[in-house]
């Protein structure tokens, strides 16, 4: 092959595209996906943490005798997706907050889904050493925590998924309203071990452990939901 000035020069570009194109195939297989999964307090519970504009999928686990198919959620009272409050099988993510969803197919516990795009950072370990302290696990008892997102009606009245509510001692339960942190929960005082008063301001770590006996019969109050920002739902405890 004779090889003159235009055969050289091409053979540069050519090779500049192709290891362009190998650079960026190669750097694409080695990037991994970031997944943030946070421990919510007072739960246990696992919460997917994802930032806006992510994709969030959710599909069966295969078997042996069945692939993997898509899998149906409908958020409870706030949807953070564009896809709204329809029962769905993707979320893109375009709201911060903290969203509970329910499985339509097939059943499952819900984890919540709490996108945001600020993240907490731990103040240095004693001493400067830059060694972890890792507290001591616990294991969880006592029933399955109770979720209870409060939504808005059509006359923006608050709105909780159950009402009455219907617990048992040593439930905890944890109120949550979408992009809304600032609303409180106002019980009667000692309906809760964690708090001494009357109210609780609510967020996803807020919670109250149910120390009421059996038989107990409370109303709680909601406020700063809703434009319409007050109302009184019922507890039971069975």
């Amino acid at each position: 092959m004779e090889f003159n000035g235009k055969t050289v020069a091409l053979f540069a570009i050519s090779s500049v595209i192709v290891g362009a194109l190998l650079g960026h195939w190669f750097g694409s297989s080695a990037r991994a996906n970031h997944i943030r999964l946070e421990i919510e307090n007072g739960t246990n519970r696992v919460v997917l943490v994802p930032k806006k504009n992510d994709v969030i999928q959710w599909y069966t686990q295969p078997t042996n005798s069945r692939p993997s198919t898509e899998a149906y959620v409908t958020f409870q009272q706030w949807s953070p997706c564009q896809e709204g409050l329809g029962s769905t099988p993707i979320c893109t993510v375009n709201d911060e907050g903290y969203f509970e969803y329910k499985c339509d197919s097939p059943i499952c516990r819900d984890p919540g889904v709490d996108p945001r795009n600020t993240r907490f950072t731990l103040p240095p370990s004693p001493g400067g050493t830059g060694k972890k302290i890792v507290p001591a696990a616990t294991t969880p008892t006592g029933p399955e925590p109770l979720p209870v997102p409060i939504g808005c009606d059509a006359n923006q009245n608050p709105l909780p998924n159950a009402n009455p509510l219907q617990v048992v001692p040593t439930q905890v339960i944890s109120w949550s309203a979408g992009n809304k942190t600032n609303f409180t929960i106002t019980i009667p005082a000692g309906f809760c071990q964690e708090n001494a008063g009357s109210t609780i301001t609510a967020d996803p770590n807020a919670v109250c452990t149910v120390q009421a006996p059996s038989g107990t019969k409370v109303k709680y109050n909601v406020k700063g939901v809703c434009t319409n920002s007050s109302g009184d739902f019922d507890i039971s405890v069975n």
